[in-house]
């Protein structure tokens, strides 16, 4: 009876048909100072099936929810400042020794620069050496969790695209954060999936599934899903 439900809901996931088209997918992320910014280097994947879905029917199968999220949400959280001051702190030291070889810039100002530099490192690293074990520990179980619950994920998604004769359509972005995807004929609906580092948490990524509709798709925060990096 599982067998067979879960069966069902993978064909409930797909649809059939035509319509060939390029589409157009641009990314973009805010920056430190929260400007938007096009993210190059991404990999942007179109499937002709929602991607999501099929996560969701996995983890309904698996009958339990993701480990250890709470702790590392608490985790992550005290990992945040010191790092948004290390990053910061390293922006200023690049400019900074920018200065003093152009000469608009004192040694001694440019020394200043850099122990406040030094000082975000070693409040980094201290928190580190203080965290990391207990992170790695909790992620250690998530890994474990999502082997169990994801284990064949390939092979179903293959099920629901090549093995209906439709390959699934990938590229990355260029410099401008712009990847094109030839989406091949059919009526299904395609969706276009991406994750993107969140540059002011190195704990959390930018995720897009966002349904093509038409030639260009437009992915930034306003309809992203930002998750934590269990």
């Amino acid at each position: 009876m599982i067998r067979f439900s879960f069966l069902f809901a993978l064909l409930a996931l797909a649809a059939c048909g035509g319509g060939a088209r390029e589409v157009t997918v641009s990314i973009a992320i805010p920056d430190l100072d929260g400007t938007l910014t096009p993210a190059s280097g991404i990999a942007v994947t179109a499937l002709p099936f929602d991607r999501d879905s099929l996560v969701r029917t996995m983890e309904a199968r698996a009958g339990s929810s993701r480990p250890g999220t709470d702790a590392l949400d608490s985790l992550f959280a005290l990992y945040r400042e010191p790092f948004l001051q290390y990053f910061r702190a390293g922006r200023e030291r690049s400019a900074a020794r920018d200065s003093l070889a152009a000469g608009s810039m004192s040694q001694a100002a440019h020394d200043q620069t850099e122990a406040r530099y030094q000082a975000a490192r070693s409040q980094l690293d201290a928190r580190r050496t203080e965290l990391d074990p207990v992170i790695d520990s909790l992620r250690s179980a998530v890994r474990e969790w999502e082997h169990s619950t994801y284990g064949g994920f390939d092979t179903l998604a293959a099920v629901l695209s090549e093995g209906r004769g439709r390959a699934v359509v990938t590229d990355t972005t260029d410099a401008e954060g712009i990847a094109v995807l030839r989406i091949p004929p059919s009526t299904l609906d395609w969706r276009v999936t991406a994750t993107a580092w969140n540059v002011s948490d190195p704990n959390a990524v930018w995720y897009w599934s966002v349904a093509v509709d038409g030639d260009s798709v437009a992915l930034d925060p306003s309809n992203a899903i930002k998750r934590g990096r269990y």
